[in-house]
């Protein structure tokens, strides 16, 4: 049991890990309505951070391994065929401007979720050996062409469902931040926003509202949140059939992906619906959302500011998103090689002695988590995190156990969960990267950061 000084630093400590998921994906917030987060807010809160990593990109699992009594610390395994070192790892996972102060040692995220049947945890696979996947983006050269075309195509059905007439288009170059081009449509009446943008490797069509709700030929896009998640595509049919039409596509699968955080009074802060097709996406079954072509409808019940609406039964605040891999709608990710997976009893080895590839990769940060006893952990999961290969121009998922430990309970009455990463094929060097790290936060404990 939890001091109360104890369940106050884990409390203050859940602070990072609100604004990892406030910031998760790029896109939504800067596509929220033109108001809720400014590109200066945003850089504050990664600065407040220094640097979080996402755990993997979400459907609510209901299948998990319950966790073992408390054991002591196990000597570290010592493998015959890594395919890594834990610095190689830590490095292609956090890049190569971190890998001085990469991956802390008993770094963890923290999840808030009203019981532990919201866990976002995926099954541990029986199979001795596991895959790695890659990913080339297959990039191609932007089209005008093509892009007039998904527009014309799109827009005037879209136009009709909305009950508006969006004024004439015209199409405008933009860059990433990266410095990678783009080309955008951008339009907006009295009550609805409408964005496409043609990529890379993707074309996409946002629409939000100025005024909360979006009707779809009469019918408003909502969900009652008190539902399952079966219950809610199945309230969504007509929607579905409404965004096939429009959109000129069909899928079959569906997934829905909620969040929730440790004050709100509001039930879920997001929740997101998510049409695609798993044969597209061979990590469906570890991802929270499709990495193929697919369209969202991403409802947010966040109080950002006085004029939000949150609710605690149907959320109608929605944006709905449609993205058009180019490559057709196959995934970006292909199987790669295979690996042994290692035993959960050697990853529980790795766990015990701190020897893990959590979630922070700030120094400091680590520094300010309060630690966090995992021996007596309450579930084991599985997962793909992913990492950016520079040398082979490429981005790799690879295999991790995933293991959850509640640590308290927020003032809104959700449990608090520390989560945190052992990979779960073999990997060396552990020892003398842990150690490293140990070093760096004791360092930024006593100094401040610079």
């Amino acid at each position: 049991m939890l001091t109360r000084d104890e369940l106050i630093d884990a409390i203050g400590a859940i602070d990072a890990d609100l604004v990892e998921d406030f910031v998760r994906t790029d896109e939504r917030l800067q596509k929220k309505k033109g108001r809720r987060i400014s590109p200066l807010m945003r850089a504050v809160a990664l600065a407040a951070c220094f640097a979080l990593i996402l755990a993997s990109v979400p459907v609510m699992a209901h299948l998990w391994q319950e966790g073992p009594t408390p054991k002591p610390p196990k000597e570290v395994p010592v493998f015959d065929n890594p395919l890594f070192t834990a610095t190689e790892l830590a490095e292609l996972l956090e890049g190569d401007e971190l890998k001085d102060n990469a991956v802390a040692t008993n770094a963890y995220t923290t999840e808030e979720v009203p019981s532990a049947e919201y866990l976002r945890i995926f099954p541990v696979p029986t199979e001795d050996y596991v895959t790695l996947y890659e990913s080339h983006s297959y990039k191609q050269s932007l089209d005008r062409g093509e892009f007039s075309s998904f527009a014309d195509r799109i827009v005037p059905k879209l136009s009709d469902a909305l009950g508006t007439s969006f004024p004439p288009y015209s199409i405008e170059r933009d860059e990433m931040y990266d410095g990678s081009p783009y080309l955008l449509i951008h339009q907006e009446t009295d009550q609805y926003r409408i964005s496409l943008t043609h990529r890379e490797t993707w074309n996409s069509v946002n629409i939000s509202s100025r005024v909360h709700t979006i009707d779809l030929d009469g019918v408003p896009v909502q969900v009652d949140q008190r539902m399952s998640d079966e219950d809610i595509l199945e309230s969504l049919a007509d929607i579905k059939e409404k965004l096939f039409d429009i959109f000129g596509v069909r899928f079959a699968d569906a997934m829905v992906s909620r969040e929730y955080d440790s004050y709100s009074e509001y039930g879920v802060t997001w929740l997101a619906v998510y049409f695609y097709n798993q044969e597209d996406d061979p990590l469906h079954a570890y991802s929270y959302s499709p990495r193929s072509s697919y369209i969202a409808l991403e409802f947010d019940n966040f109080l950002n500011y006085n004029g939000d609406f949150v609710s605690d039964t149907m959320l109608s605040d929605v944006d709905i998103r449609y993205v058009q891999m180019r490559e057709g709608d196959r995934s970006q990710f292909e199987p790669m090689s295979k690996a042994k997976r290692i035993s959960l009893a050697d990853a529980e080895a790795l766990l015990y002695n701190g020897y893990v590839i959590g979630g922070h990769v700030c120094p400091l940060c680590m520094a300010m988590q309060t630690p966090v006893e995992f021996s007596g952990y309450d579930f084991v999961g599985f997962t793909y995190r992913t990492g950016y290969d520079k040398e082979n121009d490429r981005t790799v998922a690879i295999p991790f156990y995933t293991f959850y430990k509640r640590i308290g309970t927020a003032k809104n009455g959700n449990a608090i969960y520390a989560k945190t990463n052992v990979p779960a094929i073999e990997v060396t060097g552990f020892k003398k990267y842990i150690e490293s790290q140990r070093k760096n936060h004791r360092q930024y404990e006593t100094e401040p950061y610079s």
